[in-house]
C-alpha cells in the first residue's frame, strides 16, 4: 500500500485514539485505499511515543498535499467524537452520584421514603361476580423520533404522536370496560417499562426529539392524564398505577441488578405519583424489583419488562416465542419453589411483558407488541414483519379468574399505512378482541 506521509498519520492519529490496532484499522479501513489487514500490517512495531513524534515532525515540516489533508481531518473529527464520549461518560457519572447521594421519593418528590406495596383485590362485601382490569403499557419509546423514509414509509413517529397513541390507549380502554357492562372495582395500570426511550444506544442519541429526563415527564403527564380521564369515567372505581422498569431507560452502561429505580421509567413513575398525591381514589405502587406481582381476587398477575426472562436469544422462524415462552416457565418454576418454602406467596397464574415487540399469547401469559410501532432497528436489523403498534388489556372476574383478553390499537391511519384500518383488520389478535 503506496501511502503519503499523511495519510500514515491519520492511521497512526487513530491508533493513539483508540489505543487499539484492530479497531483503528476497522475505523479507517472504508476511509482509505486499503483493507484492515494491510492497515494493521503497517501499524506493526509502532508504539505510541513513536507515532506521536512522527506526527510531531509532519506538523512541522507541513509538507503534506492538501489532497490529503481530509484522513488527517478525520482524525482530529475522531478525537473530538472521543471527547464528546468521554464527556457524556463524566456526566452519567455524575447523575448517578446525584442518585445516589440523593432520596429522590423524599428529597427531590418529597414522598414517603418506601413506596406503597401493590395492593390485593378481594371480592367485595356483596358477594356478586365483578371484575377488576388490568391495563399494561409497554414499549412507547417516547422521545424517539421515526422519520417514515427510515421504516419503508410505514409511519411516522415523535413526541406528538406518543402522546395521542397514549390518549387513545386510554379511550379505548375506558370504551371496552364500558361496553362489557360488568360491575367494576378497580382498574389497575401497569407501567411496564421502556416508554421512556432514554440513551442507551448511538440510534437513541441520534433519533431522540427531546432528552430523557423530558420524556420521563412527559409520559408522566400523559398517564396522569389518562388517570384522570378514567376516574371521571368510572366515578366509583379505584385506580391502582404499578411501575416497572425496561431496558432502555438506564443510567449504566450494563444492565443493573441493584439500585435498578436508576431508570427514566421509575423517575417518570415518581413523576405521576407526585402529581397524584392528593387525588383519594388513585395512588401509585410499585417494588424495588424488576417485576410486581399482583393479587387480582387471588390470581396471580406477574408484569415484568421482559428484559430479565432468563432465556436468551431467538428461535428462528418462530422469533420471540421460543425465548418467551421458556421465561415464562422458568418464573413459574421458581415460583413454584419458592412457595414449597413459604406457602403464603401468591402463585403466579399469568405473566405479562412486553420488550420483544411482538404480540401473542401462550398458556402461561402474554407478550405486549411495542406501543412506539416498528423503528429502523426493528425494519432493517431484526427484519421483524411490520406489525401496528398494540397492547393487551385483561379483565379479571371476581370467581372464575381471567376471563377477558382484549388487544387494543392505539395508532391512527394518520400516522402511517401500518396503522391503516385494512391493516388492524387483517391482523389476528390471537384469542383478544381488538378494539
Amino acid at each position: 500500500m503506496a501511502m503519503t506521509d499523511a495519510k500514515r498519520a491519520a492511521i497512526l492519529a487513530a491508533y493513539i485514539l483508540t489505543g487499539n490496532k484492530a479497531e483503528a484499522a476497522r475505523k479507517l479501513e472504508g476511509l482509505l485505499d486499503a483493507k484492515a489487514t494491510t492497515i494493521r500490517l503497517s501499524l506493526s512495531g509502532v508504539d505510541e511515543e513513536a507515532a506521536s513524534s512522527l506526527l510531531r515532525d509532519l506538523a512541522s515540516v507541513g509538507t503534506a498535499p492538501a489532497r490529503d489533508a481530509e484522513p488527517a481531518e478525520l482524525a482530529a473529527l475522531a478525537a473530538a467524537r472521543q471527547s464528546e464520549a468521554r464527556a457524556k461518560r463524566d456526566l452519567r457519572a455524575a447523575t448517578l452520584a446525584l442518585a445516589s447521594a440523593l432520596d429522590l421519593r423524599t428529597e427531590v418528590f418529597g414522598l414517603t421514603r418506601e413506596p406503597l406495596r401493590p395492593r390485593p383485590i378481594r371480592p367485595g362485601q356483596g358477594g356478586g361476580a365483578e371484575l377488576a382490569w388490568f391495563a399494561p403499557f409497554f414499549d412507547y419509546h417516547l422521545g424517539k423520533g421515526i422519520d417514515a423514509a427510515s421504516v419503508n414509509g410505514l409511519q411516522t413517529y415523535d413526541l406528538a404522536v406518543a402522546r395521542a397513541r397514549i390518549r387513545r390507549h386510554f379511550e379505548h380502554i375506558r370504551r371496552l370496560i364500558s361496553d362489557h357492562g360488568s360491575p367494576v372495582r378497580r382498574i389497575v395500570l401497569g407501567l411496564g417499562g421502556d416508554n421512556c426511550n432514554g440513551e442507551l444506544r448511538h440510534d437513541d442519541t441520534a433519533t431522540n426529539v427531546v432528552p430523557p429526563v423530558q420524556q420521563a415527564r412527559e409520559f408522566a403527564e400523559a398517564v396522569v392524564e389518562g388517570v384522570r380521564y378514567l376516574l371521571d369515567a368510572f366515578p366509583e372505581v379505584e385506580i391502582d398505577v404499578v411501575s416497572v422498569v425496561g431496558n432502555h431507560g438506564r443510567m449504566t452502561d450494563a444492565p443493573p441488578s441493584a439500585n435498578i429505580e436508576e431508570n427514566f421509567d421509575a423517575i417518570s413513575a415518581l413523576f405521576v405519583e407526585a402529581h397524584l398525591r392528593g387525588e383519594p381514589r388513585a395512588s401509585v405502587r410499585g417494588t424495588p424489583t424488576p417485576d410486581v406481582l399482583l393479587d387480582l381476587y387471588g390470581t396471580g398477575f406477574l408484569i415484568s419488562h421482559g428484559d430479565r426472562l432468563g432465556s436468551n436469544g431467538g428461535d428462528g422462524q418462530i422469533g420471540a416465542i421460543g425465548p418467551v415462552q421458556r421465561g415464562f416457565l422458568k418464573i413459574k418454576k421458581a415460583n413454584f419453589e419458592s412457595r414449597i418454602v413459604d406457602p403464603t406467596i401468591l402463585p403466579i397464574h399469568w405473566i405479562a411483558v412486553g420488550h420483544y415487540h411482538s404480540h401473542f399469547m401462550t398458556d402461561d401469559g402474554f407478550c405486549s407488541g411495542a406501543g412506539c410501532g416498528p423503528d429502523p432497528y426493528s425494519t432493517f436489523k431484526l427484519r421483524v414483519p411490520p406489525r401496528p403498534p398494540r397492547q393487551w388489556l385483561f379483565g379479571v372476574h371476581s370467581r372464575r379468574g381471567l376471563v377477558e383478553h382484549k388487544t387494543i390499537f392505539p395508532g391512527h391511519p394518520d400516522e402511517g399505512p401500518i396503522c391503516a384500518e385494512r391493516n388492524l383488520a387483517a391482523i389476528p389478535a390471537f384469542g383478544g378482541e381488538a378494539a
